[in-house]
């Protein structure tokens, strides 16, 4: 084990770069002569230019403190005082699209959206864009299904702890293999991720994104990656989907050397169904963002399906993605959870494992972070399910292995504005999937999702009035996304990963944003929003969408990745068994082992691959 992984426990700051402003020459804050009135007005000068809109003090100072409220959850660098100093600058940093200023343009955009995302989480903004904002205090809390029966494990004084199997993660593949095992074996489950219970679930963007989201940028900030970081992983913010891979795609996963049968992994698939209680998606749970994007489809012709999902006594509220607090949608925190706890399963959260301490072939403890302690945990199995981001650094952490590949089903949008209120927020988030353009090794789906304004604001290009215009007209909006079935393509590291899309990938994405404007377009809107970082790029013709797309660069389309996976993929990581090749022990059950992207949302294949490793694992006992 490298010196170097034993000491680099500081966790991923993706500001630090940027704090080297504060030492610009003639620039640190303390050297500005200026009175706490005159920066108050100049920032709120400065707030008001990217809003688009006249702010009162009262305004800039609620962004202000949503900015630092946001910041404290990712980083100790200060950066709300960052704003300070950019509200110097001459505003050619912010529009200027000279080659030159690309990079630097990009990094004070991701700034300036931080000013947007927390404008747009105040209750004035609601208000000003029509918004209904939570609907925690407007229906009963009677309403509510019971809060998981669950609870959390500590370290003791001891630094040790021993059990039949440590798995590491509690995600979708984390806690399908919890509860499998946890049968037969003694389990502890390791989650880097605090406990968040449904309870204090606010249903607000500005609390719940950064409680609940792992937010990763590529190293050239092309791509931002959104992953779990709570106990429940991603399935306590996904919109519950269940999804078979289709059959054509993983026909290709075992041309590329996945060993398992279509018809065995479809098998396991159903298992997965069972478990969860999913239930086929009704007509009558079409909100009405799904059902505009319905009404294009099928005049335009455009094949598309109902898929499974997990919800019972829906309230039809919204909110999926910031965590339910009704207890109505599906999540490992709710409802597998608290089933491998009856059988005594362990859990223990804050936990981060650095590595694994292991002879060469066997993995002996998992070597952990809690509380700013090391702690190990001996197993005799350790199942390593910690997402696609992070697993390939602890594995190349613990065996310095050379770890490359990364799938992300990049995924982009088109916005359509109509002349009737759509209120597309309400209901539940995606309940349609078109996948006719979806081909074994390529392609994209389509599907309706529509964004709460914080992060309707982030993906609506530019800033300023421009962009003030379309949020006024939230109300009026539909959108769809457009999800690429991606080819590996990229590196995971320990602070950024590495990823651009090929050639074939951006012409996909290309065909995608194309297909999403006439679906807007025969549906009845009167101008589409297309996706650009800099400025708002509208079209009210198909023809000015083709020139949009044969003009816009690869740099220039906001990409957003919900589904990391293929960094460990199976025909060159892993073994027949679901171990990681050359150890006896390891298994790893998250959708880094997929062997490509699976080209639909991910959650019922990770759930399958997560039985499958159990039952190898429970087969190996046997022998022993």
């Amino acid at each position: 084990m490298s010196s170097q992984y034993r000491i680099n426990l500081k966790k991923r700051n993706f500001f630090k770069k940027l704090a080297l402003l504060f030492s610009l020459p003639n620039a640190s804050f303390e050297r500005i002569k200026e009175t706490e009135k005159q920066k108050e007005e100049k920032l709120k000068r400065f707030f008001s230019e990217i809003i688009g809109d006249e702010l009162t003090d009262s305004d800039a100072r609620k962004t202000l403190q949503t900015i630092e409220k946001i910041r404290s959850e990712f980083t100790s660098v200060p950066i709300e005082k960052l704003f300070h100093f950019l509200s110097l600058l001459p505003k050619k940093f912010f529009y200027s699209q000279k080659k030159f200023f690309k990079k630097f343009h990009k990094v004070l955009f991701i700034f300036s959206k931080f000013v947007v995302f927390s404008y747009y989480s105040t209750d004035r903004a609601f208000v000003k864009i029509g918004y209904s904002g939570p609907a925690r205090g407007k229906i009963p809390s009677s309403q509510r299904s019971s809060d998981p029966e669950i609870s959390m494990s500590s370290f003791s004084s001891s630094d040790k702890l021993s059990f039949d199997v440590c798995i590491i993660g509690s995600g979708a593949g984390g806690a399908i293999s919890a509860l499998t095992l946890s049968e037969k074996f003694s389990v502890c489950i390791l989650e880097k991720g605090k406990f968040i219970p449904p309870e204090d679930f606010s249903e607000r963007e500005d609390e719940m994104i950064p409680k609940l989201y792992r937010i990763s940028f590529s190293s050239d900030f092309s791509v931002i990656a959104l992953s779990g970081k709570c106990v429940g992983g991603s399935t306590v913010h996904n919109t519950a989907l269940f999804v078979k891979i289709p059959k054509n795609v993983f026909e290709f996963w075992n041309h590329l050397g996945l060993p398992i049968k279509y018809g065995d992994f479809e098998s396991l698939s159903d298992m997965v169904f069972s478990i969860c209680s999913a239930e086929k998606i009704g007509e009558q749970d079409l909100n009405s963002n799904a059902l505009f994007i319905k009404r294009g489809m099928e005049k335009l012709g455009v094949k598309f399906f109902l898929p499974y999902h997990g919800r019972k006594g829906c309230l039809k509220v919204g909110f999926c993605e910031l965590g339910c607090y009704w207890n109505k949608k599906f999540s490992a925190l709710l409802n597998i959870l608290p089933r491998a706890q009856k059988f005594g399963a362990k859990i223990f959260p804050e936990s981060e494992v650095l590595y694994f301490e292991h002879d060469g072939k066997r993995v002996k403890s998992a070597v952990v972070r809690w509380k700013g302690e090391i702690k190990r945990v001996k197993a005799k199995y350790f199942v390593l399910s910690a997402s696609a981001l992070t697993s390939p650094v602890i594995v190349k952490r613990s065996f310095g292995s050379y770890v490359k590949g990364l799938c992300l089903h990049p995924s982009t949008y088109v916005i359509g504005l109509f002349d009737e209120n759509i209120d597309g927020w309400v209901g539940i988030p995606i309940s349609l999937i078109s996948d006719e353009f979806l081909l074994s090794d390529r392609g994209f789906i389509i599907m309706p999702y529509f964004m709460h304004p914080s992060t309707i604001s982030l993906a609506i290009g530019g800033i300023g009035r421009s962009h003030s215009e379309i949020m006024r007209k939230y109300r009026n909006l539909a959108c769809i996304s457009v999800l690429v079935h991606d080819r590996s393509s990229g590196r995971v590291g320990e602070k950024f990963f590495d990823y651009k899309l090929d050639s074939v990938g951006f012409e996909d994405i290309k065909r995608g944003i194309l297909k999403g404007a006439e679906i807007m377009f025969s549906a009845g809107a009167k101008e589409v929003i297309l996706p650009h970082i800099f400025s708002v790029k509208r079209a009210k013709s198909v023809s000015e969408v083709e020139k949009f797309l044969a003009d816009t660069s690869y740099y220039d389309i906001p990409i957003v990745s919900v589904h990391p996976q293929a960094s460990l993929s199976w025909q060159n990581f892993i073994d027949e068994e679901g171990r990681l090749k050359g150890v006896e022990n390891l298994w790893i059950c998250d959708a880094s082992v997929f062997p490509s992207s699976c080209g639909v949302p991910p959650q019922v294949s990770v759930m399958a691959f997560s039985l499958f490793v159990s039952s190898r694992i429970k087969a190996r006992e046997k022998m022993s």
